[in-house]
């Protein structure tokens, strides 16, 4: 503990590894925390370009021109699969960057990490914060580390860049947690048309969802509605988004299924046309 850091960064991902390179270069002493070994997998791999100006200040553009593949564009197509529109990032309004980069994200996770720790940023990986006591003019954090060895360091600041997992959040009971599936269980009309629907229900306890008692599908025979009140709010949630999702399919599905059934039936007199042919 002989050792005072500016700033104690928890979380190793982008946005404390981009910390914690910025930090270095203005001459702080900083340390990054990270629970995990990297690379590991994660989610995010489709880049914008505006993310450049980001990398171009913290110097590793460089490094992602070698590693990764660079993007001009994307293309979204219907689900039929019969329509399609390009878009080109030069295209732009007042865009600055005709380009960005479609990266492999534990990859791209591992190379920030190291562009920190090469500007002078101190890394420790698979360590997990324990606990956070904040003090008049400075921050213990407990630390263990992957073997078990626990210790504690000391920072003026703190930053929690844990993403999701957001420690201080969980610390200090900051979150406020509500459902965890926006058409869960807490405010809803649930129709059981099928006994098994219990047992779906059963699978999803802990996600996020209501639980279906099994004995109130069989008391039913399968058919009926359960009703669920909602402990923090009324039913109108609910038929909002029902209105929505009504509008997106209307919106959205039903012209792709009219042209997939189209292209069905194209295909259907294709096919016909052509075994006339060899009769």
């Amino acid at each position: 503990m002989d050792l005072l850091y500016d700033v104690a960064i928890i979380g190793g991902g982008p946005a404390g590894s981009t910390a914690a390179t910025l930090l270095a270069k203005a001459a702080r002493r900083v340390i990054v925390l990270e629970r995990e070994k990297f690379p590991r997998f994660h989610i995010g791999e489709s880049l914008l370009p505006f993310s450049t100006q980001a990398f171009d200040r913290l110097g590793v553009r460089e490094k992602l021109d070698r590693t990764f593949l660079p993007k001009f564009g994307a293309e979204i197509v219907a689900a039929c699969g019969t329509k399609g529109v390009k878009f080109y990032f030069k295209d732009g309004f007042r865009t600055r960057r005709d380009r960005a980069y479609q990266v492999t994200r534990s990859e791209f996770d591992k190379l920030l990490l190291e562009h920190s720790r090469d500007n002078g940023a101190e890394v420790r990986e698979e360590t997990e914060v324990k606990k956070i006591a904040f003090e008049e003019d400075r921050i213990k954090i407990d630390i263990e580390t992957s073997d078990g060895a626990r210790s504690i360091i000391e920072s003026r600041y703190l930053l929690d860049c844990s993403g999701r997992q957001t420690t201080l959040g969980n610390f200090f009971k900051l979150k406020n947690r509500r459902d965890a599936h926006p058409h869960g269980a807490r405010t809803r009309s649930l129709v059981l048309d099928d006994p098994t629907y219990a047992d779906a229900h059963e699978h999803w306890r802990g996600h996020g969802h209501g639980d279906i008692p099994r004995d109130e599908a069989s008391r039913r025979g399968g058919t009926g509605k359960v009703h669920r009140r909602a402990t923090d709010g009324s039913r109108a949630n609910d038929t909002g988004r029902a209105r929505l999702a009504s509008l997106f399919r209307r919106r959205l599905f039903l012209p792709q299924r009219k042209t997939f059934r189209r292209s069905l039936a194209a295909r259907g007199r294709r096919r016909r046309i052509h075994r006339s042919g060899f009769q």
